[in-house]
Protein backbone atom coordinates (compact mmCIF):
# COMPACT_ATOMS: atom_id res chain seq x y z
CA UNK A 1 0.00 0.00 0.00
CA UNK A 2 2.58 2.38 0.61
CA UNK A 3 4.57 1.79 -2.32
CA UNK A 4 1.45 2.54 -3.91
CA UNK A 5 0.64 5.73 -2.25
CA UNK A 6 4.03 6.94 -3.24
CA UNK A 7 3.43 6.21 -7.03
CA UNK A 8 -0.04 8.03 -6.68
CA UNK A 9 1.86 11.41 -5.63
CA UNK A 10 4.84 10.72 -7.98
CA UNK A 11 2.17 10.42 -10.96
CA UNK A 12 0.21 13.78 -9.39
CA UNK A 13 3.02 15.57 -9.34
CA UNK A 14 4.58 14.84 -12.88
CA UNK A 15 1.03 16.07 -14.28
CA UNK A 16 0.93 19.31 -12.32
CA UNK A 17 4.52 20.09 -13.12
CA UNK A 18 3.07 19.27 -16.92
CA UNK A 19 -0.23 21.85 -16.18
CA UNK A 20 2.09 24.65 -13.97
CA UNK A 21 4.88 24.88 -17.16
CA UNK A 22 2.52 23.98 -20.64
CA UNK A 23 -1.06 24.68 -19.62
CA UNK A 24 -1.89 26.51 -17.43
CA UNK A 25 -0.91 29.93 -19.06
CA UNK A 26 -2.73 28.77 -22.04
CA UNK A 27 -6.46 30.20 -22.71
CA UNK A 28 -7.80 26.55 -23.41
CA UNK A 29 -9.87 26.89 -20.05
CA UNK A 30 -12.58 23.72 -21.29
CA UNK A 31 -9.55 21.53 -21.92
CA UNK A 32 -7.79 22.45 -18.90
CA UNK A 33 -10.26 21.46 -17.06
CA UNK A 34 -11.03 18.55 -17.99
CA UNK A 35 -6.74 17.70 -17.24
CA UNK A 36 -6.96 18.77 -13.89
CA UNK A 37 -10.14 16.81 -13.24
CA UNK A 38 -8.44 13.60 -15.52
CA UNK A 39 -5.21 13.44 -14.09
CA UNK A 40 -6.15 12.40 -10.33
CA UNK A 41 -8.37 9.64 -11.56
CA UNK A 42 -5.33 8.66 -13.87
CA UNK A 43 -2.71 8.68 -10.83
CA UNK A 44 -5.20 6.28 -9.21
CA UNK A 45 -5.68 3.82 -11.88
CA UNK A 46 -2.43 4.21 -13.70
CA UNK A 47 -0.57 1.37 -10.64
CA UNK A 48 -2.35 -0.79 -11.23
CA UNK A 49 -1.82 -1.35 -14.62
CA UNK A 50 0.72 -3.70 -15.91
CA UNK A 51 2.08 -4.18 -19.50
CA UNK A 52 1.98 -8.14 -19.55
CA UNK A 53 5.56 -7.42 -22.53
CA UNK A 54 7.21 -5.25 -20.03
CA UNK A 55 6.97 -6.97 -16.70
CA UNK A 56 9.55 -8.84 -15.19
CA UNK A 57 9.65 -12.25 -14.91
CA UNK A 58 9.52 -13.35 -11.05
CA UNK A 59 8.48 -15.62 -8.80
CA UNK A 60 4.83 -15.27 -7.25
CA UNK A 61 5.51 -12.66 -4.54
CA UNK A 62 3.13 -14.04 -1.65
CA UNK A 63 3.58 -15.64 1.78
CA UNK A 64 1.85 -19.21 1.48
CA UNK A 65 0.49 -19.97 4.81
CA UNK A 66 -2.10 -23.07 4.95
CA UNK A 67 -4.97 -23.08 7.02
CA UNK A 68 -5.27 -24.94 9.84
CA UNK A 69 -7.76 -26.88 11.30
CA UNK A 70 -9.16 -26.32 15.30
CA UNK A 71 -9.95 -30.43 17.20
CA UNK A 72 -11.46 -30.34 20.60
CA UNK A 73 -11.04 -33.30 22.91
CA UNK A 74 -15.12 -33.18 22.71
CA UNK A 75 -15.05 -34.31 18.62
CA UNK A 76 -16.44 -30.34 18.53
CA UNK A 77 -14.58 -29.51 15.06
CA UNK A 78 -14.54 -26.20 13.90
CA UNK A 79 -12.14 -24.53 11.88
CA UNK A 80 -10.13 -21.54 13.52
CA UNK A 81 -10.17 -17.86 12.30
CA UNK A 82 -7.21 -17.60 9.34
CA UNK A 83 -6.96 -13.64 10.06
CA UNK A 84 -4.36 -12.30 11.77
CA UNK A 85 -4.81 -10.31 15.48
CA UNK A 86 -1.95 -7.90 15.38
CA UNK A 87 -1.07 -5.71 17.43
CA UNK A 88 -2.30 -1.58 16.86
CA UNK A 89 -1.02 -0.85 13.47
CA UNK A 90 -0.47 3.30 14.37
CA UNK A 91 -0.31 4.76 10.92
CA UNK A 92 -3.64 2.94 10.27
CA UNK A 93 -5.05 4.57 13.09
CA UNK A 94 -3.48 8.14 12.22
CA UNK A 95 -4.89 7.77 8.74
CA UNK A 96 -8.39 6.87 10.38
CA UNK A 97 -8.32 9.89 12.89
CA UNK A 98 -6.66 12.39 9.63
CA UNK A 99 -10.11 11.27 7.41
CA UNK A 100 -12.75 11.27 10.36
CA UNK A 101 -11.18 14.67 11.21
CA UNK A 102 -11.22 15.97 7.42
CA UNK A 103 -14.67 14.92 7.16
CA UNK A 104 -15.75 16.54 10.00
CA UNK A 105 -14.41 19.74 8.93
CA UNK A 106 -16.15 18.96 5.37
CA UNK A 107 -19.27 18.84 7.69
CA UNK A 108 -18.90 21.77 9.58
CA UNK A 109 -18.50 23.67 6.34
CA UNK A 110 -21.55 22.10 4.75
CA UNK A 111 -23.47 23.15 7.81
CA UNK A 112 -22.57 26.80 7.72
CA UNK A 113 -23.61 26.77 3.61
CA UNK A 114 -26.77 25.28 4.76
CA UNK A 115 -27.57 27.22 7.97
CA UNK A 116 -26.84 30.70 5.47
CA UNK A 117 -29.20 29.45 2.92
CA UNK A 118 -32.21 29.03 6.02
CA UNK A 119 -31.56 31.94 8.05
CA UNK A 120 -31.50 34.80 5.03
CA UNK A 121 -33.57 36.40 2.87
CA UNK A 122 -34.28 33.92 -0.92
CA UNK A 123 -35.04 35.08 -3.74
CA UNK A 124 -36.35 32.82 -6.31
CA UNK A 125 -35.24 32.72 -10.25
CA UNK A 126 -36.09 31.05 -12.93
CA UNK A 127 -32.29 29.45 -13.12
CA UNK A 128 -31.21 30.36 -9.42
CA UNK A 129 -31.51 30.98 -6.31
CA UNK A 130 -30.42 34.52 -4.33
CA UNK A 131 -29.50 33.58 -1.00
CA UNK A 132 -29.08 37.82 0.39
CA UNK A 133 -26.69 38.17 3.28
CA UNK A 134 -27.74 41.12 5.68
CA UNK A 135 -24.56 42.89 7.08
CA UNK A 136 -21.92 41.46 4.59
CA UNK A 137 -20.45 42.28 1.69
CA UNK A 138 -19.42 38.62 0.88
CA UNK A 139 -20.34 37.00 -2.66
CA UNK A 140 -19.90 33.71 -3.38
CA UNK A 141 -22.00 30.90 -5.30
CA UNK A 142 -22.41 27.14 -4.56
CA UNK A 143 -24.61 24.83 -6.93
CA UNK A 144 -27.66 27.24 -7.78
CA UNK A 145 -27.30 28.89 -4.50
CA UNK A 146 -26.15 32.61 -5.31
CA UNK A 147 -25.01 34.63 -2.03
CA UNK A 148 -24.86 38.34 -2.14
CA UNK A 149 -24.33 40.30 0.51
CA UNK A 150 -26.91 43.12 1.24
CA UNK A 151 -23.78 45.53 1.77
CA UNK A 152 -22.55 45.42 -2.02
CA UNK A 153 -23.70 48.10 -3.85
CA UNK A 154 -26.34 47.38 -6.31
CA UNK A 155 -24.67 49.05 -9.67
CA UNK A 156 -21.93 45.83 -8.59
CA UNK A 157 -24.66 43.33 -7.80
CA UNK A 158 -26.25 42.26 -11.54
CA UNK A 159 -22.61 41.80 -12.68
CA UNK A 160 -21.99 39.75 -9.60
CA UNK A 161 -24.91 37.53 -10.56
CA UNK A 162 -23.86 37.24 -14.21
CA UNK A 163 -19.75 36.02 -12.86
CA UNK A 164 -21.57 33.30 -10.57
CA UNK A 165 -24.30 32.10 -12.80
CA UNK A 166 -21.50 30.75 -15.26
CA UNK A 167 -20.17 28.50 -12.03
CA UNK A 168 -23.31 27.45 -11.13
CA UNK A 169 -24.33 26.67 -14.85
CA UNK A 170 -21.32 25.02 -15.66
CA UNK A 171 -21.72 22.75 -12.49
CA UNK A 172 -18.16 24.30 -10.87
CA UNK A 173 -18.96 22.96 -7.71
CA UNK A 174 -18.94 19.40 -8.72
CA UNK A 175 -15.52 20.13 -9.38
CA UNK A 176 -14.64 21.37 -5.73
CA UNK A 177 -16.71 18.78 -4.17
CA UNK A 178 -14.25 16.33 -5.97
CA UNK A 179 -11.63 17.93 -4.68
CA UNK A 180 -13.15 17.85 -1.05
CA UNK A 181 -13.39 14.20 -1.06
CA UNK A 182 -9.94 13.44 -2.22
CA UNK A 183 -8.91 15.94 0.37
CA UNK A 184 -10.68 13.93 3.05
CA UNK A 185 -9.59 10.26 2.00
CA UNK A 186 -5.87 11.50 0.98
CA UNK A 187 -5.37 14.25 3.41
CA UNK A 188 -1.74 13.45 3.61
CA UNK A 189 -1.24 14.27 0.21
CA UNK A 190 -0.08 17.93 -0.37
CA UNK A 191 -0.45 17.71 -3.88
CA UNK A 192 -4.55 17.03 -3.41
CA UNK A 193 -4.35 20.93 -2.13
CA UNK A 194 -2.65 22.09 -5.20
CA UNK A 195 -4.94 20.70 -7.64
CA UNK A 196 -7.63 22.14 -5.72
CA UNK A 197 -6.33 25.84 -5.87
CA UNK A 198 -5.51 25.14 -9.69
CA UNK A 199 -9.09 24.30 -10.21
CA UNK A 200 -10.39 26.78 -8.32
CA UNK A 201 -8.06 29.62 -9.99
CA UNK A 202 -9.22 27.83 -13.63
CA UNK A 203 -12.69 28.43 -12.32
CA UNK A 204 -12.65 32.01 -12.15
CA UNK A 205 -10.50 32.35 -16.03
CA UNK A 206 -13.95 30.48 -17.45
CA UNK A 207 -16.23 32.51 -15.62
CA UNK A 208 -14.18 35.95 -15.99
CA UNK A 209 -13.77 34.87 -19.83
CA UNK A 210 -17.54 34.66 -20.44
CA UNK A 211 -18.17 37.98 -18.86
CA UNK A 212 -15.81 39.89 -20.80
CA UNK A 213 -17.31 38.78 -23.93
CA UNK A 214 -20.74 41.13 -22.93
CA UNK A 215 -18.89 43.63 -20.82
CA UNK A 216 -15.87 45.97 -21.26
CA UNK A 217 -12.53 44.46 -20.25
CA UNK A 218 -11.46 47.93 -18.39
CA UNK A 219 -14.72 48.45 -16.66
CA UNK A 220 -14.71 44.88 -15.30
CA UNK A 221 -10.95 44.99 -14.08
CA UNK A 222 -12.66 48.34 -12.50
CA UNK A 223 -15.47 46.41 -10.67
CA UNK A 224 -12.70 43.68 -9.36
CA UNK A 225 -10.31 46.02 -7.76
CA UNK A 226 -13.24 49.12 -6.43
CA UNK A 227 -14.92 47.45 -4.18
CA UNK A 228 -13.34 44.91 -0.65
CA UNK A 229 -15.47 41.42 -0.41
CA UNK A 230 -15.55 40.14 2.16
CA UNK A 231 -14.79 36.11 1.42
CA UNK A 232 -16.38 32.90 2.92
CA UNK A 233 -13.96 30.69 4.56
CA UNK A 234 -15.12 27.42 2.80
CA UNK A 235 -13.08 25.59 0.09
CA UNK A 236 -15.88 24.30 -2.07
CA UNK A 237 -17.80 27.34 -3.13
CA UNK A 238 -16.94 29.68 -5.28
CA UNK A 239 -15.43 33.11 -4.81
CA UNK A 240 -16.64 36.32 -6.68
CA UNK A 241 -13.46 37.95 -5.17
CA UNK A 242 -10.21 36.77 -3.38
CA UNK A 243 -7.60 39.25 -3.41
CA UNK A 244 -4.85 36.44 -3.82
CA UNK A 245 -6.43 35.74 -7.14
CA UNK A 246 -7.07 38.91 -8.52
CA UNK A 247 -3.97 39.71 -9.90
CA UNK A 248 -3.65 36.57 -11.85
CA UNK A 249 -7.37 36.75 -13.18
CA UNK A 250 -6.73 40.20 -14.50
CA UNK A 251 -3.50 38.88 -16.32
CA UNK A 252 -5.32 36.12 -17.75
CA UNK A 253 -7.79 38.63 -19.09
CA UNK A 254 -5.18 40.63 -21.12
CA UNK A 255 -4.00 37.56 -22.96
CA UNK A 256 -4.98 37.04 -26.30
CA UNK A 257 -6.61 34.12 -26.76
CA UNK A 258 -4.32 31.44 -27.29
CA UNK A 259 -3.20 29.62 -30.97
CA UNK A 260 -5.35 26.86 -31.72
CA UNK A 261 -2.16 25.20 -32.83
CA UNK A 262 -0.64 25.20 -29.01
CA UNK A 263 -3.07 22.86 -27.95
CA UNK A 264 -0.75 19.91 -28.97
CA UNK A 265 1.42 20.34 -25.79
CA UNK A 266 -1.69 17.98 -24.35
CA UNK A 267 0.21 15.78 -26.65
CA UNK A 268 3.04 15.86 -23.99
CA UNK A 269 1.00 13.58 -21.93
CA UNK A 270 1.65 10.60 -24.07
CA UNK A 271 5.12 10.16 -23.65
CA UNK A 272 4.46 11.12 -20.04
CA UNK A 273 2.20 8.00 -19.55
CA UNK A 274 4.23 5.83 -21.96
CA UNK A 275 6.83 6.44 -19.34
CA UNK A 276 4.72 5.65 -16.27
CA UNK A 277 3.22 2.29 -18.01
CA UNK A 278 6.79 1.00 -18.29
CA UNK A 279 7.72 1.92 -14.44
CA UNK A 280 4.50 0.18 -13.30
CA UNK A 281 4.88 -2.29 -15.09
CA UNK A 282 8.45 -3.20 -14.49
CA UNK A 283 8.67 -1.99 -11.09
CA UNK A 284 8.40 -4.71 -8.22
CA UNK A 285 7.72 -3.56 -4.01
CA UNK A 286 10.43 -4.70 -1.99
CA UNK A 287 7.88 -4.59 1.36
CA UNK A 288 8.40 -6.74 3.58
CA UNK A 289 4.87 -8.78 5.66
CA UNK A 290 5.65 -8.89 9.56
CA UNK A 291 3.84 -11.69 10.62
CA UNK A 292 2.38 -11.21 14.06
CA UNK A 293 3.76 -13.21 17.50
CA UNK A 294 0.84 -15.33 17.87
CA UNK A 295 -0.47 -18.78 17.05
CA UNK A 296 -3.15 -18.64 14.78
CA UNK A 297 -2.26 -19.39 11.01
CA UNK A 298 -2.57 -16.37 8.54
CA UNK A 299 -3.79 -16.53 5.11
CA UNK A 300 -2.69 -14.16 2.91
CA UNK A 301 -4.33 -13.16 -0.17
CA UNK A 302 -3.12 -14.54 -3.57
CA UNK A 303 -3.72 -11.43 -5.50
CA UNK A 304 -1.11 -9.46 -3.17
CA UNK A 305 1.83 -9.80 -5.89
CA UNK A 306 3.95 -7.21 -4.51
CA UNK A 307 6.40 -8.58 -2.12
CA UNK A 308 9.21 -10.45 -3.06
CA UNK A 309 8.93 -13.97 -3.73
CA UNK A 310 8.62 -15.87 -0.09
CA UNK A 311 8.63 -19.18 1.52
CA UNK A 312 7.90 -20.17 4.80
CA UNK A 313 10.78 -22.44 6.51
CA UNK A 314 9.40 -25.18 8.69
CA UNK A 315 8.59 -24.60 12.22
CA UNK A 316 11.58 -25.02 14.78
CA UNK A 317 10.98 -26.28 18.10
CA UNK A 318 13.61 -25.03 20.91
CA UNK A 319 13.57 -26.92 24.43
CA UNK A 320 15.44 -25.53 27.08
CA UNK A 321 15.97 -29.20 28.43
CA UNK A 322 16.95 -30.16 24.99
CA UNK A 323 19.48 -32.95 24.91
CA UNK A 324 21.84 -34.13 22.54
CA UNK A 325 19.13 -36.55 20.56
CA UNK A 326 16.95 -33.73 20.41
CA UNK A 327 19.33 -31.60 18.39
CA UNK A 328 19.74 -34.44 15.88
CA UNK A 329 15.81 -34.00 14.81
CA UNK A 330 17.50 -31.26 13.03
CA UNK A 331 19.53 -33.21 10.45
CA UNK A 332 20.14 -31.06 7.22
CA UNK A 333 19.58 -32.19 4.03
CA UNK A 334 22.03 -31.65 1.15
CA UNK A 335 20.52 -28.70 -0.65
CA UNK A 336 17.59 -28.47 1.74
CA UNK A 337 17.64 -24.45 2.51
CA UNK A 338 15.16 -25.17 5.38
CA UNK A 339 16.53 -27.90 6.76
CA UNK A 340 19.95 -25.84 6.96
CA UNK A 341 18.51 -22.85 8.53
CA UNK A 342 16.96 -25.18 10.75
CA UNK A 343 19.61 -27.25 12.06
CA UNK A 344 21.59 -23.95 12.47
CA UNK A 345 19.11 -22.25 14.41
CA UNK A 346 18.62 -25.56 16.95
CA UNK A 347 22.71 -25.70 17.00
CA UNK A 348 23.57 -21.85 18.33
CA UNK A 349 20.40 -20.28 19.89
CA UNK A 350 21.17 -19.58 23.13
CA UNK A 351 18.60 -21.86 24.98
CA UNK A 352 19.39 -20.83 28.45
CA UNK A 353 17.60 -17.82 27.69
CA UNK A 354 14.46 -19.58 27.32
CA UNK A 355 14.66 -19.97 30.89
CA UNK A 356 13.44 -16.18 31.83
CA UNK A 357 10.97 -16.34 34.40
CA UNK A 358 9.25 -12.86 32.97
CA UNK A 359 8.21 -14.94 29.96
CA UNK A 360 4.30 -15.43 30.60
CA UNK A 361 3.90 -17.86 29.53
CA UNK A 362 7.03 -19.90 29.36
CA UNK A 363 6.11 -21.34 25.72
CA UNK A 364 5.60 -19.40 23.03
CA UNK A 365 6.78 -18.50 19.37
CA UNK A 366 9.13 -15.67 17.81
CA UNK A 367 8.62 -15.18 13.80
CA UNK A 368 11.48 -13.78 12.20
CA UNK A 369 11.48 -12.69 8.44
CA UNK A 370 14.15 -12.11 6.14
CA UNK A 371 15.67 -11.09 2.48
CA UNK A 372 18.20 -12.93 0.32
CA UNK A 373 18.62 -10.74 -2.68
CA UNK A 374 19.81 -11.52 -6.18
CA UNK A 375 23.27 -11.52 -5.07
CA UNK A 376 22.97 -14.30 -2.16
CA UNK A 377 23.33 -10.97 0.47
CA UNK A 378 21.15 -11.79 4.00
CA UNK A 379 19.46 -8.38 4.61
CA UNK A 380 15.84 -6.42 6.05
CA UNK A 381 16.23 -9.12 8.96
CA UNK A 382 12.80 -8.69 11.19
CA UNK A 383 11.80 -10.77 14.24
CA UNK A 384 9.20 -10.57 16.58
CA UNK A 385 9.62 -12.06 20.09
CA UNK A 386 7.83 -12.04 23.46
CA UNK A 387 11.09 -10.11 25.20
CA UNK A 388 13.63 -8.05 24.13
CA UNK A 389 16.60 -10.39 24.66
CA UNK A 390 15.22 -13.25 22.45
CA UNK A 391 14.62 -11.08 19.57
CA UNK A 392 18.01 -9.73 20.06
CA UNK A 393 18.97 -13.37 20.02
CA UNK A 394 17.35 -14.22 17.10
CA UNK A 395 18.93 -11.27 15.34
CA UNK A 396 22.21 -12.46 16.44
CA UNK A 397 21.96 -15.95 14.80
CA UNK A 398 20.09 -15.28 11.75
CA UNK A 399 23.09 -12.94 10.91
CA UNK A 400 25.36 -15.74 11.38
CA UNK A 401 23.99 -18.13 8.48
CA UNK A 402 26.58 -18.86 6.27
CA UNK A 403 26.74 -17.13 2.54
CA UNK A 404 23.68 -18.20 0.70
CA UNK A 405 22.92 -19.01 -3.28
CA UNK A 406 20.38 -16.80 -4.81
CA UNK A 407 17.26 -18.50 -5.84
CA UNK A 408 16.60 -18.78 -9.38
CA UNK A 409 13.69 -18.19 -11.62
CA UNK A 410 13.98 -18.90 -15.36
CA UNK A 411 18.12 -18.71 -15.60
CA UNK A 412 18.13 -15.85 -13.76
CA UNK A 413 19.07 -15.19 -10.08
CA UNK A 414 16.23 -13.29 -8.16
CA UNK A 415 15.31 -12.32 -4.76
CA UNK A 416 13.52 -14.27 -1.68
CA UNK A 417 11.86 -13.35 1.56
CA UNK A 418 11.46 -16.07 3.94
CA UNK A 419 9.99 -16.49 6.99
CA UNK A 420 10.92 -18.53 9.85
CA UNK A 421 8.28 -19.27 13.00
CA UNK A 422 10.67 -20.51 16.12
CA UNK A 423 8.23 -21.95 19.16
CA UNK A 424 10.19 -22.29 22.42
CA UNK A 425 9.40 -24.18 25.76
CA UNK A 426 10.85 -22.86 29.10
CA UNK A 427 12.24 -25.21 31.61
CA UNK A 428 9.10 -25.29 33.44
CA UNK A 429 6.99 -26.54 30.34
CA UNK A 430 9.02 -28.72 28.53
CA UNK A 431 6.96 -30.89 25.59
CA UNK A 432 6.36 -34.11 26.72
CA UNK A 433 7.13 -35.91 23.64
CA UNK A 434 10.40 -33.98 22.00
CA UNK A 435 12.42 -36.68 21.52
CA UNK A 436 9.52 -38.14 19.46
CA UNK A 437 9.87 -35.11 17.01
CA UNK A 438 8.95 -36.59 13.21
CA UNK A 439 12.02 -36.68 11.15
CA UNK A 440 11.64 -34.18 7.92
CA UNK A 441 9.79 -35.65 5.28
CA UNK A 442 11.98 -37.25 2.01
CA UNK A 443 12.05 -34.43 0.12
CA UNK A 444 12.44 -34.80 -3.51
CA UNK A 445 15.16 -32.27 -5.31
CA UNK A 446 12.42 -32.50 -8.64
CA UNK A 447 9.90 -31.24 -6.32
CA UNK A 448 8.65 -27.75 -6.69
CA UNK A 449 7.54 -25.43 -4.19
CA UNK A 450 3.95 -25.10 -3.42
CA UNK A 451 3.72 -21.31 -3.71
CA UNK A 452 5.65 -21.10 -6.89
CA UNK A 453 4.53 -23.92 -9.17
CA UNK A 454 2.41 -23.30 -12.25
CA UNK A 455 -0.43 -25.39 -11.57
CA UNK A 456 -1.79 -26.43 -8.57
CA UNK A 457 -2.75 -30.21 -7.41
CA UNK A 458 -6.36 -30.59 -7.75
CA UNK A 459 -8.60 -32.26 -5.50
CA UNK A 460 -11.67 -34.47 -7.01
CA UNK A 461 -14.45 -32.09 -7.94
CA UNK A 462 -12.39 -28.58 -7.82
CA UNK A 463 -12.19 -26.72 -10.76
CA UNK A 464 -11.52 -22.44 -11.44
CA UNK A 465 -9.20 -20.30 -10.99
CA UNK A 466 -5.62 -20.57 -9.46
CA UNK A 467 -7.14 -18.92 -5.99
CA UNK A 468 -9.91 -21.09 -6.81
CA UNK A 469 -8.32 -24.53 -7.67
CA UNK A 470 -6.05 -23.06 -3.94
CA UNK A 471 -9.01 -22.44 -1.52
CA UNK A 472 -11.11 -25.62 -2.24
CA UNK A 473 -7.82 -27.92 -2.24
CA UNK A 474 -7.18 -26.62 1.68
CA UNK A 475 -10.97 -26.36 2.35
CA UNK A 476 -11.34 -30.04 1.06
CA UNK A 477 -8.35 -31.05 2.64
CA UNK A 478 -9.80 -29.55 6.31
CA UNK A 479 -13.21 -30.98 5.72
CA UNK A 480 -11.76 -34.49 5.16
CA UNK A 481 -9.76 -34.10 8.28
CA UNK A 482 -12.71 -32.86 10.07
CA UNK A 483 -14.53 -35.69 9.54
CA UNK A 484 -12.39 -38.95 9.84
CA UNK A 485 -9.64 -37.45 12.93
CA UNK A 486 -10.77 -39.31 15.66
CA UNK A 487 -10.37 -35.77 18.50
CA UNK A 488 -11.85 -37.78 21.30
CA UNK A 489 -8.81 -40.16 21.67
CA UNK A 490 -7.25 -36.47 23.87
CA UNK A 491 -9.23 -36.91 26.50
CA UNK A 492 -7.50 -39.91 27.38
CA UNK A 493 -4.01 -38.91 27.10
CA UNK A 494 -3.03 -37.01 30.40
CA UNK A 495 -2.63 -34.70 28.24
CA UNK A 496 -2.05 -30.86 29.99
CA UNK A 497 -4.80 -29.01 29.37
CA UNK A 498 -5.26 -26.54 27.05
CA UNK A 499 -3.98 -25.72 23.30
CA UNK A 500 -1.80 -27.96 21.38
CA UNK A 501 -1.07 -28.71 17.78
CA UNK A 502 0.13 -31.64 15.65
CA UNK A 503 1.95 -30.82 12.75
CA UNK A 504 1.19 -33.04 9.13
CA UNK A 505 3.54 -33.17 6.68
CA UNK A 506 2.84 -35.20 2.99
CA UNK A 507 3.81 -35.46 -0.39
CA UNK A 508 1.45 -35.25 -3.11
CA UNK A 509 3.56 -37.13 -6.15
CA UNK A 510 3.66 -37.19 -9.43
CA UNK A 511 1.03 -39.16 -9.85
CA UNK A 512 -1.05 -37.45 -7.50
CA UNK A 513 -1.05 -40.00 -5.04
CA UNK A 514 -0.47 -39.02 -1.01
CA UNK A 515 2.84 -40.19 0.18
CA UNK A 516 5.67 -39.90 2.60
CA UNK A 517 3.03 -39.46 5.41
CA UNK A 518 4.69 -37.92 8.16
CA UNK A 519 3.59 -35.91 11.74
CA UNK A 520 4.83 -34.08 14.64
CA UNK A 521 2.18 -34.92 17.49
CA UNK A 522 2.05 -34.38 21.41
CA UNK A 523 1.57 -38.03 21.78
CA UNK A 524 2.47 -40.94 19.61
CA UNK A 525 -1.20 -42.38 19.81
CA UNK A 526 -2.11 -38.20 18.07
CA UNK A 527 0.49 -38.71 15.73
CA UNK A 528 -0.59 -42.29 14.30
CA UNK A 529 -4.06 -40.93 14.12
CA UNK A 530 -2.90 -37.38 11.85
CA UNK A 531 -0.71 -39.87 9.55
CA UNK A 532 -3.86 -42.33 9.25
CA UNK A 533 -6.09 -39.93 8.21
CA UNK A 534 -4.05 -37.95 6.44
CA UNK A 535 -2.83 -41.12 4.17
CA UNK A 536 -6.54 -41.65 3.11
CA UNK A 537 -6.84 -38.46 1.06
CA UNK A 538 -8.23 -38.91 -2.43
CA UNK A 539 -6.02 -39.50 -5.22
CA UNK A 540 -5.57 -35.84 -6.77
CA UNK A 541 -4.54 -34.46 -9.91
CA UNK A 542 -0.65 -34.14 -9.45
CA UNK A 543 0.86 -30.72 -9.71
CA UNK A 544 2.67 -29.44 -12.75
CA UNK A 545 5.60 -27.07 -13.79
CA UNK A 546 6.34 -26.25 -17.83
CA UNK A 547 3.66 -29.00 -18.50
CA UNK A 548 5.37 -31.85 -16.73
CA UNK A 549 3.79 -33.53 -13.44
CA UNK A 550 5.79 -32.45 -10.65
CA UNK A 551 5.37 -33.50 -6.42
CA UNK A 552 4.97 -30.67 -3.76
CA UNK A 553 5.32 -31.04 -0.37
CA UNK A 554 1.87 -29.89 1.82
CA UNK A 555 1.83 -28.89 5.36
CA UNK A 556 -1.38 -29.31 7.34
CA UNK A 557 -1.11 -27.45 10.97
CA UNK A 558 -4.05 -29.36 12.91
CA UNK A 559 -4.78 -27.48 16.65
CA UNK A 560 -6.85 -28.68 19.51
CA UNK A 561 -7.81 -28.01 23.16
CA UNK A 562 -7.92 -30.13 25.61
CA UNK A 563 -9.96 -29.25 28.85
Amino acid sequence: MATYIIQVIVIQVLFLAVYDFFLSKETFHGYNRWYLLGTPILSFVLPFVKISSLQQSVAQDFVMYFPETILTAQNNLSQESMSAVSSVDYLNLLYGIGVLFFAIVFCVKLYKIIRLIIQNEQIDKKFYKLIMLSKQSKAFSFFHFIFLGKNISEDKQEKIIQHELVHSRQKHSIDLLFFEFLRITMWFNPMIYIYQKRITLLHEYISDSEMVKTTDKQDYFNKLLSEAFQVENVSFVNQFQKQSLIKKRITMMKKNKSNPFKKAKYMLLLPMLASILVYTSCEKSQDIIEVPVQEKQTNMNVTEVDKLPTIMVEEVVLDYDSTADDANRYVPNEGDFGSIVQYFIHKNFKKELLNDESLNPSKGKIYALFTVDKTGVLKDVKVRAPSPSLKEETLRVINMLPSIEPAIKDGKPVGMTFTLPISFYGAGERLSTAKQVSQKVNTNPKDVPMNIVEELPIYPGCSGTKQEIMDCLNSSIKSFVLKDFDASMAQNLDLPSGRKKIYVVFRIDETGNITDVNARAPHPKLKAEAVRVASMLPKMQPARQRGKAVGIRYTLPISFSVK
